[in-house]
């Protein structure tokens, strides 16, 4: 953890910034990345975290449910706050802190760092750059037998493409996977009626 904090703050002087925000989400804003960059850098596991990294300062932004577990795992190089001072932060100021834009929204970057710092949009990860991580491909797809769900695939993907085509909807997104089960088993029992 200390190495990859170090080759972070040598990239500092390139990219023209005094810190760089570490976020637990990934570009698609779930909690569980793949690429879980906040643990590389900091060696907290929690699902809700975001480090920034400053030249000679490191802060580790947690919820009340880590308390003690980022102070475990990252108390010794990381000074550990509350989610709630990281609201219009002032903690750090006048600095020009780097973040990959694809992990935060327009109003996070304005709420956290933007009342009293400078943000610069760095379109290459760095922590993505520090450590080159294998995304797990061997994960197999898999399907539960009918007679356990109680309906095939296919007749599922009949009754949700029917169901769109009715309705007339060309596009439908989900960004929870668990979202997206709940939803097919709902309208499939919903259709059934």
């Amino acid at each position: 953890m200390k190495d990859y904090i170090k080759i972070l703050r040598n990239k500092f002087e390139k990219h023209k910034i005094d810190g760089y925000v570490i976020p637990k989400n990934d570009d698609y804003f779930t909690e569980y990345s793949k690429i879980n960059r906040l643990k590389i850098i900091s060696n907290f596991s929690g699902s809700a975290g975001l480090a920034v990294i400053l030249k000679n300062k490191n802060y580790l932004f947690t919820d009340g449910r880590y308390t003690i577990q980022s102070q475990v795992e990252s108390g010794k190089n990381f000074k550990i706050y509350g989610f709630e001072k990281l609201i219009n932060c002032n903690l750090f100021k006048d600095l020009t802190l780097g973040i990959d834009p694809k992990l935060f929204t327009n109003s996070q970057v304005k709420k956290f760092f933007l009342k009293n710092n400078r943000v610069k949009y760095i379109y290459k990860n760095l922590i993505d750059e520090i450590k080159k991580q294998k995304e797990e491909s061997n994960i197999p797809f898999f399907s539960l037998n009918k007679n356990i769900v109680g309906e095939s695939i296919k007749s599922k993907i009949y009754k949700i493409t029917k169901y769109l085509k009715k309705k007339k909807i060309r596009l439908y997104f989900y960004k929870c996977a668990r979202k997206c089960c709940l939803d097919i088993k709902y309208k499939g029992w919903r259709q059934s009626k």
